[in-house]
Formats: structure tokens, C-alpha cells, sequence
């Protein structure tokens, strides 16, 4: 029986700093967040101040909303150049595109004033859809050289689904829309330049970039869980 006990005892003190270390990793990481996250509104006015000249030549029929949806069909067209008809460099030159698109959407919107809610909505989806449908072609193609990537790619494809559907769900069970933090920023811009790499062929480039991406996802997760709880709990639910 105390063999039982203290066993018990074992196992809770390593539940214990286990969660303890978890908790230490997700706080560094949102320090580390929030550090950057200051440095790119700092290097964002700016580039905002630089770009509004080229933003006001836009013709008003292309509107933010439909530079986010031109990101679906941009990612499925890549995927065909890659995979049903290749031709790499069109595959590079469309994907790069579509990535600029996601740059040109919402300094286009804060140009003009032209905010949404539906265009809050639609942004991030085209951003995981565009990237996730390269990764899942990678991930199935049964090519040697991606072959020990296949984890990584899979690991980034379930946490978009996840935080995509955790992003409905709130919205629909307690009226919260959470905004992009700079975690998933960051994953977007680690998720662009692994993409890139893996369809120039550059394994050994794509593979770390691809790695940081899929960790940011859990984070990514792991904020959205952050969030609703204390949503929950404000509400005394």
C-alpha cells in the first residue's frame, strides 16, 4: 500500500513539473511574442507609409476582400503545377503571388478604410487553405526527398484545421472572433518561406523553417484554448 502511495506521490510531482514546464515554454513564448510583435508594428508603419502611394493606384474594383479569396484558387493552382502538370517556374511565380496578396489585403483595407467582418474572416482561411494545400500535396506525393518531412507537413496542416475550427466555434457558441496574434503572423511567414523552399527543392532550408512553422501552430493551439477559457470564465460558464 505505501508502494501504491508513493508511487502516486511520484507520478503527481511529475504531472506537476511537467505542466510547470509547459507553462514556462507558452509564457517565453508569448514574452518573445510580444517583443517581436512591437518591432513589426514599428517596420509595418513604415512600410505602410511607403506603400500607400502605390495602394491609392489600385483600381476600387479590386477590393481586399477579393485579393484574401484569390488566395484559394492561387493555392490549388500551384498544387496542379506541381504535381498534375509540372511547371515549376509557374508554380513559383503563382505561389509567391499569392503569398504578396495576403501582404497587399490588409494595408489595402487600412488604406482605404475598407474594413469587414467578413473579410476578418475570409483572410486567415485563404491563408491556410493557400499553404495547406501545397503541404498536403508534398505530404502525398511519395516523393523520396520530402519523405521525412511527412510529419512536419501533416503536424502543420492539423493545427490550421484545428485553430480554424476552434476560430468557428467560439464564434458561434460564445461570440468571440480572436485575432491573428503574432504567433500565427509568424507561422504564416515561416509557412510561406518553407513553402517556397520545399518547391525550389531545397530540403535542407525547408526543413528547420518547416519545423519552427509546425511548433508556432501548437502555439497557435495553444493561445486559442488560452483565450476561450478566459472567455468562459468571464462569462461564468
Amino acid at each position: 500500500m505505501a508502494f501504491l502511495i508513493d508511487q502516486a506521490s511520484s507520478f503527481k510531482f511529475r504531472g506537476e513539473v511537467i505542466m510547470q514546464a509547459i507553462y514556462a515554454v507558452y509564457t517565453s513564448v508569448i514574452s518573445a511574442g510580444i517583443m517581436i510583435g512591437n518591432i513589426f508594428h514599428y517596420f509595418r508603419k513604415r512600410l505602410e507609409e511607403r506603400m500607400e502611394p502605390f495602394l491609392l493606384r489600385i483600381p476600387s474594383w479590386v477590393t481586399p476582400d477579393r485579393l484574401s479569396w484569390s488566395r484559394v484558387p492561387l493555392g490549388v493552382t500551384v498544387v496542379f503545377f506541381l504535381f498534375f502538370y509540372p511547371v515549376r517556374a509557374m508554380a513559383i511565380m503563382l505561389y509567391n503571388l499569392a503569398w504578396i496578396t495576403d501582404i497587399l489585403d490588409g494595408e489595402l483595407a487600412r488604406c482605404r478604410r475598407q474594413f469587414s467582418v467578413w473579410g476578418c474572416r475570409i483572410d486567415p482561411l485563404a491563408d491556410k487553405i493557400m499553404n495547406d494545400s501545397v503541404f498536403i500535396g508534398y505530404a502525398c506525393s511519395g516523393s523520396p526527398e520530402v519523405f521525412e518531412l511527412r510529419t512536419v507537413l501533416w503536424t502543420i496542416v492539423i493545427a490550421d484545421v484545428a485553430t480554424a475550427l476552434a476560430a468557428g466555434l467560439m464564434s458561434y457558441f460564445i461570440d468571440m472572433r480572436v485575432e491573428a496574434g503574432i504567433s500565427g503572423k509568424i507561422k504564416f511567414g515561416f509557412q510561406c518561406a518553407g513553402g517556397t523552399s520545399l518547391i525550389f527543392s531545397w530540403i535542407n532550408l525547408a526543413t528547420p523553417i518547416l519545423e519552427m512553422a509546425a511548433v508556432l501552430g501548437v502555439v497557435s493551439i495553444m493561445t486559442y484554448g488560452y483565450s476561450a477559457y478566459k472567455e468562459l470564465r468571464k462569462q461564468g460558464i
